[in-house]
């Protein structure tokens, strides 16, 4: 049995050796194979990101389907060169914006209390909707990162305070970290009753207040009062003296009231009711250049001279079909008489706007009539022809008792238009940051496009300090032409170190004011014949503050 199964066993075992020996033979082949994947050129990317080849001897290159071979062991274990995302020109590694900090307190400027829940907004000029925007926390602190520079206005707003603003911060992102604390003031309602000599309340009169200053006087307007003679202020003035005064075609005032803000009492106003011999009826129609009756236009009588001190409008009254308007009861003196009506020019002397004397009781009449407006378009372009955005256009003409002005900003594409000019001679001006203010002469709007172009101008730049050379870092800076021109220049300021800039000024004589919250401001004159760097010194080292200029 065993010499038969012995050539079993050798064909089985010259199988196996052979079956061996043919595996071995794949497997040499396929290794040397894979050899060849060390002769290939290495890959590289181009400027596009695409990989290229670059040769590293003379030899002849590899056949391509060795480049298609997969990434094995052997190859390090990094991102594919095709597959890596390129740095920036320049650059080996992605950069970080650089970005600034703007952080601080704000507190109550009566105790220095921190408050909580303060909204802190940066809005950047020109662009309403691009704003940084921070709450304050339990300790009064905020921050808010800003990486742009440019023009910035900072405004805060809490519950029970005034708001607090200021306009035209320069930031920078090099500037890093700027602290800015803010002081707000409390809020304090005024409210008070206007009542006639029984103490009974006038109803529907207007309260006002008056501030008497070295720059003149200043009035501006409050409330209402309700049926019972009741007002009251939703934001109270800042702190200071001023006077309270009641206007009311029926009424005159008895005196007029001193207040010290803040204050928490009731103001009791006191008025007297003027005799019907000194009341008269006013009416007229408002009609359009043919003739026609204009319905529901807006008529306006507005004080200028009558008997005792004077009030602000005595009311408004609006046309019925007829054209028709109708004031009551006015009081003797001499007023100003406006017409609106949409679709029609604004009023001008003579038409739409008439100055009568009311020098008896009785009835007057008078007559208004208003013109269709006209349209007025055009573009602003800066000195090299581009389009200028965010430019503003005016247009003024003049009044029997001043001059009215309308305006405008330019869009994207620096185009503006401007409706309700009424016919006649009118004054054109259009104003930006960067460059010098253009004034025409006096000229007829047309219905043709107008294109204005804006020129470069000095700068004016510098620090402002205090009498001991510390930098001011919280102020607002304008220039305003001395020889009584119609327009002025805000300097952008650094809240990091007092330092502003003013761009776009004509060699002249200027009026330099400079405003600190809660503090008076003051003025000087200034010349400017060509760009310069200057220091302002803000003295209160004497009883009355004063102004210096000193150049670098």
């Amino acid at each position: 049995m065993r010499k038969r199964s012995q050539p079993r066993f050798i064909i089985i075992g010259t199988g196996f050796l052979v079956l061996i020996l043919c595996l071995w033979i794949i497997i040499d082949g396929s290794r040397d194979g894979s050899s060849n994947t060390l002769n290939l050129t290495p890959l590289t990317s181009n400027d596009d990101g695409v990989p290229d080849s670059v040769p590293v001897d003379e030899r002849e290159p590899e056949p391509a389907h060795a480049r298609l071979e997969p990434y094995g062991s052997e190859y390090p274990k990094e991102t594919p060169p095709n597959q890596r995302r390129l740095p920036p020109s320049g650059s080996t590694e992605k950069r970080r914006p650089a970005q600034s900090t703007l952080a601080g307190i704000v507190a109550n400027s009566q105790d220095g209390t921190p408050i909580q829940d303060a909204r802190v907004t940066l809005y950047v000029l020109g662009r309403g909707e691009e704003q940084f925007e921070a709450v304050s926390g339990h300790d009064g602190s905020f921050r808010l990162t800003v990486q742009r520079s440019g023009r910035y206005m900072l405004h805060a707003s809490a519950d029970g305070f005034q708001p607090y603003f200021i306009d035209r911060l320069l930031i920078t992102p090099t500037q890093g970290s700027l602290q800015k604390n803010i002081l707000m003031t409390p809020e304090v309602e005024l409210r008070g009753r206007v009542v006639d000599r029984q103490s009974r309340g006038i109803a529907n009169a207007s309260v006002w207040l008056r501030e008497e200053t070295e720059r003149g006087i200043r009035q501006s307007s409050l409330a209402q009062t309700d049926e019972s003679g009741f007002f009251r202020t939703d934001t109270a003035p800042p702190s200071g003296n001023y006077f309270l005064e009641a206007g009311h075609p029926e009424y005159e005032l008895d005196a007029r009231v001193p207040v010290t803000m803040p204050r928490d009492e009731e103001v009791v106003i006191k008025m007297r009711r003027v005799p019907d011999t000194l009341l008269a009826s006013l009416s007229g129609h408002v009609r359009d250049a043919d003739g026609r009756p204009i319905q529901g236009a807006d008529v306006r009588l507005v004080a200028i001279e009558s008997w005792g001190p004077p009030f602000n409008e005595s009311g408004h009254s609006s046309t019925d079909a007829t054209g028709r308007f109708f004031f009551p009861r006015v009081r003797l003196g001499k007023y100003q008489v406006m017409a609106y009506a949409t679709g029609y020019a604004r009023p001008i002397d003579g038409q739409g706007n008439k100055d009568v004397t009311v020098d008896s009781n009785g009835e007057h009449e008078i007559d208004l009539v208003l013109e269709n407006q006209t349209k007025v378009q055009g573009v602003v372009l800066d000195p090299e022809g581009l389009p200028l955005a965010d430019a503003s256009v005016t247009i003024r003409w003049e009044m029997g008792t001043g001059s009215r002005t309308v305006g405008t900003g330019t869009s994207t594409d620096g185009t503006f238009d401007i409706s309700g000019i009424p016919p006649g001679r009118h004054q054109f001006q259009a104003t930006h940051s960067d460059y010098v203010t253009y004034e025409s002469g006096v000229v007829t709007p047309t219905d043709d496009f107008f294109t204005i172009t804006l020129r470069a101008g000095l700068s004016l730049t510098g620090y402002v300090v205090d009498q001991n050379n510390e930098p001011i870092r919280e102020f607002s800076l304008r220039l305003s032409p001395a020889n009584g021109q119609h327009y002025e220049k805000s300097a952008d300021v650094s809240p990091a170190d007092g330092y502003f800039s003013i761009n776009g000024l004509s060699p002249q004589t200027y009026i330099l004011s400079v405003d600190q919250p809660n503090a008076d401001g003051r003025s000087t004159r200034f010349e400017l014949l060509e760009s310069t760097g200057i220091t302002i010194v803000l003295d209160r080292s004497d009883s009355r503050s004063r102004i210096r200029v000193r150049n670098f």
